[in-house]
């Protein structure tokens, strides 16, 4: 609601709001609250194709050539064949990427709204700009928000070209870290060699980056981000909105 409150509207209440909170309490709970958002997000895909790195396995080479059913009597979870996985994917786009559009579905998409208020925020708040990219406190056991957006955008950018809709998120991640990359200040911390963060990459789909274990700074998860997002999105209809 507050997303698409008066959102064109010349005196926008919520959009000045947004550009004078300099409430850092507030702040840092928000941009928790959107780490959370982003990690349940991620985890939709990793429940349709678990894709953490292992050592060998015979189901695993099954799955390697696409006959990943083969496999299923041999393990306690089910694993889908490359047709399944390909419809449970656009499934989930349908669940968590629309707008409310369809009365029956179960789930309503509130990962969707937390990706424009965080777009919302960026463009506005530049305090909140550079808590978002700093590490979590040492006190605090969950990753930080930054790095659950970013696996979740590398999971968004292998599966943007399934739907419309999944694209133009995609598309929303993207400027979002175009916005940070923008801004000087932000852009070197991201940059800091001592601002580092693990972050959880997508594997899902060949071509595979190579495994990084450990902490890299900011700006290298983002290059693999955007490679990912080039190699995956190759098509003789380009995705023109994405490549901009």
């Amino acid at each position: 609601m507050l997303v698409n409150y008066n959102k064109f509207e010349f005196q926008n209440p919520y959009q000045h709001r947004l550009t004078d909170l300099i409430n850092e309490g507030a702040i840092t709970k928000t941009i928790m609250g959107m780490g959370a958002v982003f990690a349940r997000s991620r985890d939709q895909y990793v429940a349709v194709q678990n894709d953490q790195v292992e050592g060998w396995t015979f189901g695993g080479t099954l799955s390697y050539f696409g006959m990943g059913g083969r496999a299923a009597s041999a393990s306690k979870q089910p694993v889908l064949t490359a047709d399944e996985q390909k419809a449970a994917f656009s499934a989930l786009y349908v669940l968590y990427f629309s707008c409310l559009y369809d009365a029956n579905l179960l789930r309503p998409p509130s990962e969707a709204v937390a990706i424009l208020s965080t777009y919302d925020f960026v463009n506005a708040n530049k305090l909140f700009c550079s808590k978002f990219v700093a590490p979590s406190e040492p006190k605090v056991s969950n990753p930080s928000s930054f790095s659950g957006f970013l696996s979740l955008t590398s999971y968004m950018v292998q599966h943007a070209h399934r739907t419309a809709r999944g694209a133009v998120y995609t598309c929303l991640n993207v400027l979002i870290l175009r916005v940070l990359l923008e801004d000087t200040l932000v852009a070197k911390q991201l940059c800091d060699s001592e601002n580092k963060m693990p972050v959880r990459l997508c594997r899902q789909r060949q071509p595979f980056l190579p495994i990084v274990r450990g902490t890299r700074p900011l700006v290298c998860s983002i290059l693999d981000v955007m490679v990912d997002g080039i190699t995956h999105n190759l098509q003789r209809r380009l995705d023109v909105d994405l490549y901009q």
